[in-house]
């Protein structure tokens, strides 16, 4: 199998990163490469485009990430075998916020109105179809318009059902904006369920 391409940009919350780097070094049974640098002075989907393109290998997937990610080691293998079998989805996510809409169940992982850009497997095809991520700011999200954009191809997005694959632990963005309490309290329980450390 070709290495998944996996690409973080970094902000200056250094123990969150650690957490990342450290459980990623833990990933089970798929090679990858991850591709990271600091993100903080051309902007986080800036360096993450520039990462993508400074790829120097044949990839068949990528894994656009946070820096503030917890990983079970075994979280790539069960989200390609999710994407290998269901074709039709162009963005499945390890990491779900509870305040996302569920349009179906489809037992291994949830059909969803928006994946959440914290932590995206994208296959190389959709990627090339989709194009770059959006660098510039507006009054939607970035990930939002993304997920609309493979929607309007006629492609689904969704998140993987088990919650304890891949958890968010930054309970402040990178701009100091904290969460609500209910996804905080969402976020705290799988920190105890995982042993990740949420910040």
């Amino acid at each position: 199998m070709k290495p998944v391409a996996i690409v973080i940009a970094q902000s200056n919350r250094k123990e969150l990163f650690k957490q990342t780097y450290g459980t990623l070094l833990d990933t089970k049974y798929v090679p990858y490469k991850l591709f990271s640098k600091d993100g903080m002075e051309k902007g986080e989907m800036k360096t993450v485009n520039e990462l993508i393109e400074s790829i120097d290998y044949d990839w068949e997937y990528l894994v656009r990430s946070d820096d503030d990610m917890w990983f079970d080691p075994y979280w790539l293998a069960d989200m390609i075998d999710v994407c290998d079998k269901n074709t039709n989805l162009a963005i499945l996510g390890g990491a779900r916020y509870p305040t996302h809409k569920i349009m179906e169940d489809r037992g291994d992982h949830y059909v969803m109105d928006i994946c959440p850009g914290n932590h995206w497997l994208i296959k190389r095809d959709v990627y090339e179809l989709l194009g770059k991520f959006y660098e510039d700011k507006t009054g939607i999200a970035e990930d939002v318009r993304y997920c609309r954009a493979a929607q309007e191809k006629g492609y689904y997005v969704g998140c993987m059902k088990d919650p304890t694959l891949v958890v968010h632990c930054g309970m402040t963005n990178t701009a100091g904006k904290g969460r609500s309490d209910y996804v905080k309290g969402y976020m705290n329980a799988l920190g105890g369920a995982t042993g990740a450390k949420i910040l």
